[in-house]
């Protein structure tokens, strides 16, 4: 009997960045000693200028760490092996892997960038700069140290005995959730559970760890966005306060470091897991998302279903849309 029922993830492209995507995702399987079978979900949303290629990088070496573990080798095998025995320190490895992972991938940022924002086309040349690493020479005389990132939530499935067993981490605001059947306290038995954390400055324990990090050195802005008071790095506002990347930002207080989530799901209560980036919770409540995943007849229909309707729903309210992934797995 396979682990899971049905797996697929579906991506759009929103209209804010000009046809480029931000998102990536993985949805991937492999047998991995000694746990058999193993399935990954995972959602990468990047943001700033490059954003795109903190989630690429992000989304590419977790699978190839794991296949690498599924052979026997790799530098994170040890750390693949923890994976039910030592959950928190197993994820917290990871996470920190990917991190070091984008900010490897700095030096190898495009000599010449073309970043677009809603109406905005920016233009960027980088400059190799001692102090800094890299910086951004805008076509219009702004200089900026380089810096972006991507939100991460990774989930890691594996059977154990009659049950399956869900490892997952997220730093960021890209949602993980459960959808459960045969629920006496819901009319129709059905209940969608957000079991992750929006780890972003509007967050009021959030806010207070990065104020509590920062001191005099930066402010949390009344639209929740952390402001450097460093005139180099005044630009670079951003209202999550975990991320993966973020060379210059993780000085003040925007961290990698994940929580980590355990559950143990048996498939008579729990019909669907789904990882989503912000662009399909921002657009569709919770209901509508519940909706999707109880009348669609396969993952591959769901996973679908939740990009467009987001996307349209998006588009009808504010005339405009965040790219949307969804990646859908069925028990």
């Amino acid at each position: 009997m396979p682990l899971v029922a049905e797996k697929a993830a579906s991506s759009e492209t929103g209209t804010t960045h000009g046809g480029v995507n931000q998102d990536s995702h993985v949805l991937f399987e492999g047998q991995l000693e000694p746990f058999g079978t193993v399935v990954l979900a995972a959602v990468f949303d990047g943001h700033s200028p490059g954003g795109e290629f903190a989630a690429q990088a992000a989304a590419h070496e977790l699978v190839d760490s794991f296949m690498q573990a599924c052979s026997g080798q790799g530098k994170l095998l040890s750390q693949w092996k923890l994976l039910l025995s030592e959950p928190d320190k197993f994820i917290k490895s990871l996470f920190q892997h990917l991190h070091s992972t984008i900010l490897d991938t700095y030096a190898a940022w495009p000599s010449e960038y073309t970043y677009v924002s809603g109406s905005q086309e920016h233009r960027f040349v980088r400059q190799d700069d001692e102090q800094w690493g890299q910086l951004l020479h805008r076509h219009d005389g702004h200089v900026a140290p380089l810096d972006y990132g991507c939100t991460a939530s990774i989930a890691v499935f594996v059977k154990v005995k009659h049950t399956i067993q869900m490892v997952a981490g997220n730093c960021g605001d890209s949602p993980i959730a459960i959808a459960r059947c045969n629920q006496p306290d819901a009319e129709d038995g059905l209940v969608l559970n957000y079991i992750s954390r929006r780890h972003t400055l509007r967050l009021e324990a959030e806010r207070s760890r990065v104020k509590a990090h920062n001191l005099n050195r930066a402010i949390v802005t009344e639209d929740f966005y952390l402001a450097v008071n460093d005139p180099m790095l005044k630009s670079h506002q951003v209202q999550v306060s975990r991320s993966l990347g973020h060379k210059q930002l993780e000085p003040y207080g925007i961290t990698w470091e994940p929580d980590t989530l355990v559950r143990t799901l048996d498939p008579e209560q729990v019909f669907a897991i789904v990882v989503l980036s912000d662009g399909v919770t921002d657009s569709l409540r919770r209901a509508a998302i519940l909706d999707v995943l109880a009348s669609t007849t396969t993952a591959d229909e769901a996973a679908s279903q939740l990009v467009k309707d987001s996307h349209a729903e998006s588009v009808a309210v504010v005339s405009k849309s965040d790219d949307c992934t969804a990646v859908v797995v069925c028990l």
